[in-house]
């Protein structure tokens, strides 16, 4: 055995090296705790853009089907009123058109919005993905400092 300041020191030196380590781990556990948490919030905002980017779609959907209905009656109104006929060859023609471009449009709106959600939920997956990476890069970062104290308890040991 060897006199008691030197194990005291030897102990002292011990327990400073296995509470630094400890100090290390503890804090890679909390800033990844804190990434983590943070890319959670920002995935649940992704979902949220892309369930609202979802009823976009469906309201543009239906607005454009509205403005198309308007559309038609007006063509059949004027039409009416210039006393030609709802049926004629021009009148079908100028619904078919009016049909025609409303559809064009309602569909490239709708898939606008589509393609903003699909973003918007591969970002979110990203995200999840990025915070559970967090934790395990603390654990691996925090491999060096477990071995560290072991040593030091083993260097006490002996």
């Amino acid at each position: 055995m060897g006199d008691p300041v030197s194990i005291g020191m030897t102990a002292a030196s011990t327990a400073l090296s296995v509470g630094t380590a400890g100090m290390r781990i503890a804090g890679r556990n909390t800033e990844a705790g804190a990434q983590a948490s943070a890319d959670r919030i920002e995935a649940m905002r992704m979902e949220t853009a892309a369930e609202a980017a979802k009823v976009r779609a469906v309201q543009l959907d239906a607005q454009y089907r509205d403005e198309l209905n308007e559309t038609l009656s007006t063509i059949d109104s004027i039409r009416a009123a210039q006393n030609v006929n709802i049926d004629s060859p021009t009148s079908r023609a100028m619904q078919e058109s009016a049909r025609t471009r409303s559809a064009r449009a309602r569909t490239t709106a709708k898939s606008n919005e589509r393609i903003k959600a699909l973003g918007h939920e591969g970002d979110a997956q990203l995200l999840l993905n990025r915070s559970r990476q967090h934790s395990r890069s603390a654990l691996l970062k925090s491999v060096p400092d477990y071995l560290s104290a072991g040593q030091a308890i083993i260097g006490l040991m002996r």
